[in-house]
């Protein structure tokens, strides 16, 4: 998966608050999952950002991104569902 975002500030992956979350929701699929993973700093503001590329799709925004990431972790338990949704 390639995440892109708007460029880094401040020591942070991105300028952006959503981009930093969704940056932050990746690290923690990927640690859970196991899956691979890429951030991908852009600078053009025309980009819709954050955006997450999978192998078959792309997702726009935070919102879209976070279903994609909740939806591929249904195999947790209860207790790693409810703190991937925290």
């Amino acid at each position: 998966m390639r995440l892109h975002v708007l460029g880094p500030a401040f020591g942070l992956p991105s300028i952006d608050p959503e981009c930093n979350a969704a940056v932050a929701l990746l690290k923690l699929h990927a640690t859970r999952t196991g899956t691979p993973w890429e951030l991908i700093a852009s600078h053009d503001n025309d980009d819709l950002l954050p955006r997450l590329e999978t192998s078959k799709r792309s997702y726009t925004g935070l919102r879209s991104i976070a279903s994609h990431l909740s939806l591929n972790e249904a195999h947790l338990d209860p207790s790693q569902s409810a703190e991937s949704t925290a």
